[in-house]
């Protein structure tokens, strides 16, 4: 967690990265409280355990109350020819880069709706470009238009 001294956890928007640190935390750590979701985060959390994910979501809203910027950057990848690829495999990473954003959304956004403020970012790799061209941007239009406020990708 990232917080001046002279300033409280209520007077800062707080922001939650998952599974990401570098320069992202370094930015928004500027002006904003900011909670590391990962395994060795602020709220250790294992994003392919859907139940784990919820939980951490809770820590995050006991702990400060809300989640103003969320920035979903964790990402696994299953390696090998795609038709050798086990079942269990493919779900691994589809609860890792899906449903843990998901989930994360669905737990942070009623009160981001209730603050009338509030920002998801969802970062994936260039292979999402590729295989499903044109998809994201019509996911988080969706979001934009559900949550009633200002483009996710613009301010």
């Amino acid at each position: 967690m990232s917080t001046s001294a002279t300033e409280t956890v209520e007077s800062r928007r707080v922001a939650v990265v998952v599974g990401g640190r570098g320069a992202i935390v370094a930015r928004l750590a500027v002006d904003h409280t900011v909670v590391v979701l990962d395994r060795s985060g602020d709220v250790p959390v294992d994003l392919g355990d859907p139940t784990d994910v919820r939980r951490a979501a809770q820590m995050v809203l006991g702990g400060y109350g809300r989640c103003d910027v969320l920035v979903h950057s964790a990402a696994t990848v299953a390696s090998g020819p795609f038709e050798e690829f086990e079942l269990d495999q493919w779900r691994q990473v589809q609860a890792v880069n899906v449903e843990s954003a998901l989930l994360l959304t669905q737990a942070f956004v009623p009160r981001i709706r209730e603050r009338g403020f509030g920002r998801v970012v969802f970062l994936v790799s260039h292979t999402l470009r590729r295989s499903a061209a044109g998809r994201c941007p019509t996911i988080l239009e969706s979001i934009r238009l559900d949550l009633g406020v200002g483009s996710p990708i613009h301010p």
